[in-house]
């Protein structure tokens, strides 16, 4: 990944643009993210009577679709839809345009703020990369020992991402880069 962005550096400064149209392994993790630890829902007004499994759903009532339900669909993401897949959004391209697939919103409520979300992640993550080496702090984790990759804490409810089970934090040691 930090091939990729080292790409976006021009004249030292960081091309975001660039950074966000030509990194594929970056993209595929940031879509796979928001996948695992979005809690987001989304909420629709019925406009005609419809019947949907077994419930008949009237003019006027407000629902609302809970997207964690949509990224665990079985049927979309496989049999290890529970676990992190870093490749998943690149060897399947169309992912991110599948209806199960709704980290932002759909429709009338797309967030429009989805583009600069994904520009500060990128340029976060490509500035962190540029100006330190980084390391997993070993022997820092539960009881000492290795560290674990973090799980969801979906213990509770939320609006929008979720964060690691407490005990799953990543520690990591950063040192400033010379050049």
């Amino acid at each position: 990944m930090q091939s990729e962005t080292e790409l976006a550096w021009f004249d030292s400064k960081l091309d975001v643009k660039y950074l966000c149209a030509n990194a594929p392994n970056l993209d595929a993790i940031f879509s796979e993210a928001l996948r695992c630890n979005g809690g987001a829902m989304v909420s629709r007004i019925v406009m005609e009577p419809i019947t949907i499994g077994g419930k008949l759903l009237k003019p006027g009532n407000a629902i609302i679709i809970p997207s964690r339900q949509l990224h665990m669909n079985e049927n979309v993401w496989g049999h290890n839809r529970q676990e992190f897949d870093a490749l998943r959004f690149k060897r399947q391209k169309n992912l991110v345009r599948h209806p199960s697939f709704r980290p932002f919103g759909g429709g009338n409520t797309y967030c429009p703020g989805r583009v600069l979300a994904k520009e500060e992640v990128f340029g976060f993550i490509a500035i962190l990369l540029h100006r330190f080496q980084l390391s997993l702090t070993e022997g820092k984790g539960p009881n000492g020992g290795k560290q674990v990759f973090p799980k969801l804490d979906d213990s509770s409810p939320a609006l929008g991402i979720t964060g690691p089970i407490k005990s799953h934090d990543v520690l990591i040691s950063a040192a400033e880069k010379t050049t």
